[in-house]
């Protein structure tokens, strides 16, 4: 427990931070509300039972902040099975009355410091949005690194908060990374054109690798996983095992959801000396490069992307300067899907 004082235009407020208590699950869920109404793209976080068990279970990891009388802040940690040798930043909220008082910043290095003594961690990430980037600078100023992007993951009409929207249709996260334990990523397999963008990447995590982007054809069977959003009308196909029916098993997938503003993100195992030849696959089947979930775990991971009918207004994303790079990059492999690059 921390006791501080925050200060906004000549405003003292005294604040106390903590580690989450059974009995603060409604105000948790009340700072949610207060920012999503009951919109939250993590809707399981409206039942305090679920909090309490996942904390308990050492799913979930909670600070919070109270002030007068109230929990007026709170960011979460979560351990992410099968790649749980990651921390995933999560719920990093703040009370609207309570914005600029530097409440979060306190609480984000509160949290890097949990984060360092918790053995076999390979990264922590977070998943920022991009409708303002508020929070990739604050967890720039820890070391968190831009990576990837997770495109059109959230739909507009489903989702209350209170920042500018932009030119999308769809909201998307920028992946940011903070390498902990994991200093060599081994070999992966990428095509030639995007070895430099992997060794920018790589490089600014302080993490080794190796490039191989020699073509082995695909063979045996493919191994995918699926997480699909209904609300959201987005799914994650994460394939493990690149095998001849890859084409195959990416178009029953597909077929299977088709909600309307419908996307799909993959997240391609490019330790797997099959992933360029997987790549090639599915870029013909409309997938283009957006690009890396690192280190988080045993597997490397490239992120791709199919809009199907959904545009992406690259220029109206709100990307802090690290990131600026990436977003170049991958606006132009948007821009030449279909083609040879992208």
């Amino acid at each position: 427990m921390e006791c501080k004082i925050a200060e906004r235009d000549g405003q003292q407020l005294q604040v106390v931070y903590r580690e989450f208590r059974i009995a603060d699950a409604p105000g948790l869920i009340a700072c949610i509300r207060d920012e999503y109404d009951s919109t939250y793209l993590k809707p399981d976080f409206y039942d305090p039972d679920f909090i309490v068990s996942g904390v308990e279970e050492g799913t979930f990891y909670f600070l919070l902040a109270e002030a007068e009388g109230k929990i007026v802040a709170a960011l979460g940690l979560k351990l992410n099975p099968p790649y749980d040798t990651m921390c995933e930043w999560i719920t990093g909220v703040v009370l609207k009355a309570y914005r600029r008082f530097g409440i979060m910043k306190v609480l984000f290095r509160m949290m890097l410091d949990k984060m360092a003594v918790m053995p076999g961690i390979s990264a922590g990430y977070g998943f920022s949005v991009t409708y303002h980037d508020i929070s990739q600078r604050a967890m720039g100023q820890l070391g968190f690194m831009p990576c990837g992007f997770l495109l059109s993951v959230l739909a507009i009409q489903n989702i209350s908060h209170s920042y500018v929207r932009d030119g999308n249709r769809k909201h998307h996260h920028i992946i940011i990374v903070r390498r902990q334990e994991k200093e060599d990523a081994g070999t992966i397999y990428v095509l030639a054109e995007h070895e430099s963008i992997a060794r920018r990447v790589y490089d600014s995590l302080g993490v080794a690798v190796a490039i191989d982007s020699d073509f082995v054809p695909l063979y045996g069977e493919s191994h995918c996983r699926v997480e699909n959003d209904v609300g959201q009308a987005s799914c994650t196909i994460w394939v493990e095992e690149c095998g001849l029916d890859l084409a195959e098993c990416i178009a029953a997938i597909e077929s299977e959801y088709q909600g309307q503003n419908q996307t799909f993100n993959v997240f391609l195992n490019v330790s797997d000396e099959r992933a360029v030849a997987a790549y090639q696959e599915l870029r013909q089947l409309g997938y283009f490069f957006a690009g890396w979930r690192p280190i988080s775990g045993q597997r490397e991971i490239m992120v791709l992307h199919n809009p199907c009918g959904v545009p992406i207004d690259f220029a109206a994303l709100s990307i802090a300067e690290a990131g600026e790079y990436l977003r170049e990059y991958v606006a132009t492999c948007y821009e030449n899907r279909g083609n040879s690059y992208g």
